[in-house]
């Protein structure tokens, strides 16, 4: 469940949903002062051009997908090209960082350094000058992106 408002209110409805999720509540993020290309991301935005590093963090749950997601972006000169999110993947989260080498490699460090339990890591990987034909690959429109922008 994603809520969004208000400061105040969304800490309302995080701590009533926690409430009444109690343990079946695997994970969870509040995030008062969230980057605003997270938000694009979540909602199906998308920066697909191709770049010198694509950075890969694979996450177990959305949640810690979307903390890794803001806490990259805030910290490195990035892009963020994709938040992919439990769509078909079982409920793991995927965060897809662009930009020079460097800049990505700082990225993922610090998107998988604010994840609070190692378990929350499936995989993170930097790939330097990714083949133009992957760069298409992770250009296509996800399942997720489709729904979410009303293209089905």
């Amino acid at each position: 469940m994603l809520i969004g408002g208000e400061v105040a209110d969304v800490e309302e409805s995080l701590a009533a949903g926690r409430e009444v999720g109690g343990a079946a509540a695997v994970d969870f993020v509040y995030l008062p002062q969230v980057h605003p290309e997270v938000v694009e991301a979540i909602g199906g935005g998308r920066v697909p051009q191709a770049t010198d590093a694509l950075g890969v963090v694979e996450t177990t749950t959305v949640a810690a997908a979307i903390h890794a997601a803001d806490a990259g972006i805030k910290g490195a000169e990035v892009r963020l090209t994709e938040v992919r999110l439990a769509d078909g993947l079982g409920g793991k989260g995927i965060v897809l960082f662009s930009g020079l080498v460097a800049d990505v490699e700082v990225a993922v460090a610090i998107g998988v350094g604010v994840l609070e339990r190692p378990d929350l890591l499936v995989r993170q990987v930097v790939i330097p000058q990714l083949h133009p034909e992957m760069w298409e690959n992770v250009s296509d429109a996800t399942r997720f992106r489709a729904r979410v922008v009303g293209e089905l």
